[in-house]
């Protein structure tokens, strides 16, 4: 909701996904580090200190301001253009996550075992930044439309490509541009959304939709 009242949407949601991937990042290095350690349990200590801090940060924010009485009144809600705009970023996150789920099995067609293509793919989170960083220079030059069209397009020759010709080099070609290419195309859908969801609760639907489409679909076989 809160990211959806500012001004710049696609280039707050930018910054968010960098903020993100770095937090991603640094626990799943400790997390991993210190499971080696001191055993797996060791994964509920770096939870739960994950959970205090995130509710310190919390804590800390501060609402966006409510409209002035005295303006001009707010654009209309185009609430069918929202449930439009949530059902096609569904989509796409049960496609992509469906791709990304199968490439452990396409790393083992090009002859890697099941843990080396895991690794690989773990190694390919940092490629987000990439996704994160281009969305934030592209910025507002175009409309939210044209940079996730041309994800999907990409995506949508990419897994074919993975699956008929596989080879090790398409493989790691493949982890970055599908971690690239997601995290670009994820401001951009919510910038379309909240430019027609004036209320927020659409748009602030959507990341917790996300998160669920992609740990559902990963559970494919």
């Amino acid at each position: 909701h809160m990211m959806g009242a500012i001004e710049h949407v696609q280039r707050g949601y930018a910054i968010f996904v960098l903020i993100e991937i770095c937090f991603a990042m640094t626990l799943f290095l400790t997390s991993t580090a210190l499971m080696a350690r001191f055993g797996i349990s060791t994964i509920f200590l770096c939870a739960g200190v994950s959970a205090v801090a995130a509710f310190v940060l919390i804590r800390r924010l501060r609402a966006p301001p409510r409209a002035d009485p005295g303006r001009a009144p707010a654009a209309p809600r185009k609430n069918g253009y929202a449930i439009l705009c949530l059902a096609s970023f569904a989509f796409f996150f049960v496609g992509q996550a469906a791709l990304n789920s199968f490439m452990p099995i396409i790393g083992t067609a090009v002859g890697l075992s099941v843990p080396r293509a895991g690794e690989w793919i773990g190694l390919g989170m940092p490629c987000g930044f990439v996704g994160a960083m281009l969305a934030r220079v592209i910025g507002e030059r175009v409309r939210p439309i044209v940079p996730v069209t041309a994800v999907v397009a990409g995506l949508a020759v990419l897994a074919p490509l993975l699956t008929f010709a596989p080879s090790f080099a398409l493989f790691i070609g493949g982890i970055a541009v599908l971690a690239a290419s997601t995290i670009l195309a994820v401001p951009y859908f919510f910038t379309q959304l909240s430019a027609f969801d004036h209320s927020g609760r659409y748009t602030a639907f959507g990341p917790a939709m996300m998160k669920s489409m992609e740990e559902n679909t990963d559970r494919l076989p």
